[in-house]
């Protein structure tokens, strides 16, 4: 329903490549008018900006990895215009009387300059997603809250197959979701997804099970067998705890594995929770799905705790 391609990495990605971008015509535009004004070749005043052309050009390729390691992209500019410098006092450029100690000062700040403006314009872009995301969550709040006003609330599951068919409903949205954050292009495997997603072969131990009473199951109370429902229950107890490997971070349900991911909006150092990525990087309500999940687990576990005790 909603296209992974607009989460929050991709905003961010795009607004920073929108910035380099403005950043290269500027650029070009300044070579261009001290060609002009010089009467220097295009050529030699290309190569003369050529450092603070290729940082930009850099910081475009690694955007990931500049978001990681800030205070090593510091260094780009230093590096390339050291080569620069090497190459420009060469024998095969003696000849064109080059300022190559001036051309390095000038790559240098307009590198730093680059970078300066990128770092804040980061930081603010960081922010508004969230800023954004809140706002959303308060119209629906108050949306919700107006509806429940003109609507009639919907009415909680009587029977044990429709507790299973909303379980399986929240689960099978929580799946699409796990399955959109965790793909491969983010660096995801199927090993890293099973981890966390829920296990549709629990669907079909339901069903088995609710098969063996011979006719179609009608309200909780009508199931006598207690063995039935302690396998009933014994179901609801795993995909329970399958929800609840959301609430821990990634570092400690996928391991070193969490080294692998990419393209998405979280700490490198795996220390973020689980849930918390999937709701920064997918716009699918996740937190509203696996409330439900876990709300409808625990109504079922209640009233099938309280038929075995009896």
């Amino acid at each position: 329903m909603f296209d992974m391609q607009s989460n929050t990495f991709s905003q961010k990605k795009s607004l920073f490549e929108g910035f380099s971008l403005f950043a290269i015509l500027v650029l070009m535009f300044v070579i261009i008018l001290t060609s002009l004004s010089t009467n220097s070749p295009l050529f030699l005043v290309l190569v003369g900006f050529s450092p603070t052309l290729i940082t930009i050009i850099v910081c475009i390729l690694i955007y990931e990895e500049i978001t990681h390691y800030k205070v090593a992209v510091w260094f780009i500019p230093f590096i390339l215009t050291g080569v620069f410098f090497f190459l420009l006092s060469s024998q095969q450029f003696t000849q064109y009387n080059l300022k190559v100690g001036t051309l390095s000062g000038i790559n240098i700040l307009l590198s730093v300059v680059y970078l300066a403006i990128f770092f804040l314009f980061f930081g603010i872009a960081l922010k508004l997603p969230k800023r954004k995301t809140e706002t959303k969550v308060v119209h629906h709040v108050h949306h919700s809250q107006n509806a429940q006003s003109n609507q009639p609330r919907p009415q909680a599951p009587q029977s044990i197959r429709e507790y299973v068919a909303s379980i399986e409903d929240k689960s099978k949205a929580i799946n699409f979701v796990i399955g959109r954050v965790y793909n491969k292009y983010h660096g995801g495997s199927k090993e890293l997804r099973d981890k966390i997603s829920i296990n549709k072969e629990w669907y079909n131990e339901f069903s088995e099970i609710l098969k063996t009473e011979g006719n179609e199951p009608g309200k909780i109370e009508d199931i006598r067998d207690r063995d039935k429902l302690v396998s009933l229950l014994y179901v609801v107890n795993k995909i329970q705890e399958r929800l609840n490997l959301a609430k821990k971070t990634e570092e400690t349900v996928f391991g070193q594995k969490h080294l692998n991911l990419k393209n998405l909006h979280r700490s490198a150092t795996g220390t973020d929770v689980i849930l918390d990525v999937m709701k920064e990087n997918d716009k699918d309500p996740i937190d509203s799905y696996y409330k439900g999940a876990l709300n409808f687990c625990d109504q079922l576990k209640s009233k099938l705790n309280a038929m075995i005790k009896r």
